[in-house]
């Protein structure tokens, strides 16, 4: 039962803000392009979703952050 070392908590931070912005640009990104072919409006809500799914990434960011300082108190 080592404690956790300074570099690895900031490798797994890290890590996990990454994915949560590359997963919400990514999922909105595959929305907008199935809805976009589903409804024949080429370019629009390709990009709407990728807003979204960009805006979700950094929410998602935002609580994660907020939840550790907390728990940093």
């Amino acid at each position: 039962d080592k404690p956790e070392s300074e570099f690895a908590y900031a490798a797994k931070t890290g890590f996990r803000v990454g994915t949560e912005l590359v997963s919400g640009v990514a999922v909105g990104a595959a929305l907008g392009y199935f809805l976009d072919k589903l409804f024949g409006t080429q370019p629009v809500l390709l990009i709407t979703c990728l807003f979204f799914g960009g805006a979700a990434g950094f929410l998602n960011v935002y609580r994660f952050v907020k939840n550790e300082s907390k728990n940093k108190e």
